[in-house]
């Protein structure tokens, strides 16, 4: 078994409580010799949440029916949960499944993201698929994460300690190619051996995967010279050659999920999601996939193979523990779990027993707070009152009209009509209390992808199919967030062809002119054609103007404090 730096064997206080569990018989075992456990333990959806991210609502159980809400995660408790679970099986490995740095919190963001690195290295973390946020800052910045060096970005600051070593556990990358190249972007799978006592061992072989449909939902920019081939094809073409190579056990880190009504247990009812016809498509020899993206928490048998979600932020763990013949290698029996990682911030109810905190992790998270803090806490402008992302039933949030309206002013030298924005761009609420005061910290967690505003033109007819495109022929929605002087309704209960009214469509004040030109505000994510809106990457650009979080701070700073914007722009029918 590898060994690696960071592994402890101190005690940890933990209520392992079954949040989602299965098992499954295998095989029979060859003798009467007494099976070895060989454990994994998963994550996914980190985000840089060093930090605990708020509170984890899990099943009470002293009250049948009810819930209670936990303080969790951090990356202080995330560690001292790893390695209380490690002294009770020595056999472990842990594994991500994608998206552990991006749209992360700035005591991450505002350093390259290298503290998460960092923290995962003392984590002992072996192998970790790539997500779609991985790639949020190009092909470049992803290799320099795995291999070390200073960063060159804006806004950031790079290797605070002099240097900065990179990743000590392996990203995987099957499905990822550079252009014209056969090799993937990173290795595809990785082989582990675990010794298993008497010369036998297990040979467990980890796949990395990423949903295909990677370059929609990142900026394109960023994707731009890089191919995302499909999941089960790619993972279904190496199990020849990881059987040849002696793999016992396949696994796949996938970051693409779904979601179910219920957490676990057998079939986990109404499983649904893009996760669904991959499973359905993959090899048998794929016996478990560990999964993410959704941020959902799951654990689920489906034809035969074993599926997990830790939800996200590190606030769940997952335990695979799975029984092995020690003379044969094979694997008899596993069994699945979610445990809570239950930190001590609050106040933590019985039965609940709060996770003891790693000193070397949490004084990591200690070094880079304090670095941040200035940053952070600096003042950027006022609001009269909370701004959240909950939209109402036409999908408007409060939050997002805002952002709108400051993209919108930022162009204002260039009369626009109106802007719009993705709402997956907006990454957290912008909660102020009674000071209604915004922090730079604040505001970089809302937007944390520092896009660029951008002015396009559309004629008529795009402007029509920019409004029809937020509506899916798979049933999804894409919901824009709009800016004061755009106007229109749309049918909640018609298809996604149906559901944009046309003559609703009024710009500044006006119905929809088929001679005329208007000019849209967007965010360069938008307009490099993200999130499936290729009408815009097709339209002409006409400026390119400030960053996002720029953007806002001028318009908070030129008026204090700034209104919250009425949600009246767009209308559902019925």
């Amino acid at each position: 078994m590898r060994v690696r730096d960071g592994h402890r064997r101190g005690a940890l206080l933990l209520v392992a409580l079954l949040i989602a569990g299965c098992a499954a018989r295998e095989t029979l075992p060859s003798t009467d010799a007494e099976p070895v456990t060989v454990q994994l333990l998963a994550f996914n959806d980190f985000h840089g949440y060093l930090e605990p991210p708020g509170a984890l609502t899990l099943p009470d159980p002293g009250n049948a029916g009810a819930t209670v809400s936990l303080p969790a995660g951090g990356a202080a408790w995330l560690a001292g949960t790893i390695e209380s679970l490690r002294a009770e099986h020595v056999r472990s490995l842990l594994v991500t499944a994608g998206d552990m740095v991006g749209a992360s919190p700035m005591i991450s963001a505002l350093f390259a993201d290298e503290p998460t690195i960092e923290a995962l290295n003392l984590m002992g973390l072996a192998y970790a698929a790539v997500g779609n946020h991985e790639f949020d800052e190009g092909p470049a910045e992803l290799r320099r994460l795995q291999s070390g060096g200073c960063a060159d970005l804006p806004d950031k600051r790079s290797c605070v300690d002099g240097d900065f070593a990179g990743a000590r556990f392996q990203y995987l990358a099957a499905n990822v190619f550079e252009k014209g190249a056969e090799d993937s972007f990173f290795p595809p799978y990785a082989i582990e051996t675990v010794p298993l006592g008497g010369g036998e061992r297990l040979r467990i072989a980890f796949i990395g995967l990423v949903l295909e449909g990677t370059p929609e939902i990142v900026n394109p920019e960023a994707v731009a010279g890089l191919r995302f081939a499909d999941e089960a094809a790619t993972a279904n073409a190496l199990v020849p050659e990881l059987k040849a190579k002696g793999a016992d056990l396949i696994v796949a880190l996938l970051h693409e999920g779904g979601e179910a009504e219920a957490e676990g247990g057998g079939a986990c009812p109404g499983l649904r999601g893009a996760v669904v016809p991959i499973l359905d498509a993959l090899n048998p020899a794929v016996e478990i996939v560990i999964s993410g993206h959704t941020h959902e928490r799951y654990v689920c048998e489906r034809n035969g193979r074993l599926l997990t979600s830790a939800g996200s932020y590190g606030r769940l763990l997952t335990r695979i523990r799975l029984q092995v013949d020690p003379l044969s290698g094979g694997v008899l029996s596993r069994q699945a779990e979610n445990l809570p990682v239950i930190n001590d911030t609050a106040p933590v109810p019985a039965p609940f027993l709060a996770a003891a905190a790693d000193p070397q992790v949490g004084a990591l998270v200690a070094r880079y707070r304090d670095l941040a803090a200035p940053i952070v806490e600096r003042e950027v402008g006022r609001v009269a009152g909370d701004l959240t992302r909950a939209t109402d039933d036409a999908g408007q949030s409060s939050l997002g009209a805002l952002i709108a309206d400051a993209l919108l002013a930022a162009m204002s030298g260039h009369d626009p009509d109106f802007a719009v924005l993705g709402s997956g761009g907006i990454r957290d609420d912008l909660l102020v209390g009674a000071s209604g005061v915004v922090r730079f910290g604040a505001l970089k967690q809302v937007l944390p992808f520092g896009d660029q505003v951008v002015l396009l033109e559309l004629t008529a007819a795009q402007l029509r199919a920019l409004l029809a495109r937020q509506w899916r022929a798979d049933g999804s929605r894409h919901l824009l967030q709009v800016s004061r002087g755009l106007e229109y309704a749309w049918r909640g209960n018609a298809d996604a062809a149906d559901a944009l009214i046309p003559g609703s469509i009024r710009v500044g004040g006006e119905p929809l002119r088929e001679d005329a030109r208007y000019r849209v505000v967007t965010s360069s994510f938008l307009a490099g054609g993200g999130d499936g809106f290729e009408v815009l990457e097709a339209a002409p650009r006409l400026a390119r103007g400030p960053g996002d979080i720029e953007a806002v701070t001028a318009y908070l700073r030129a008026e204090a404090p700034r209104a919250v914007p009425d949600r009246d722009r767009v209308q559902r029918m019925p």
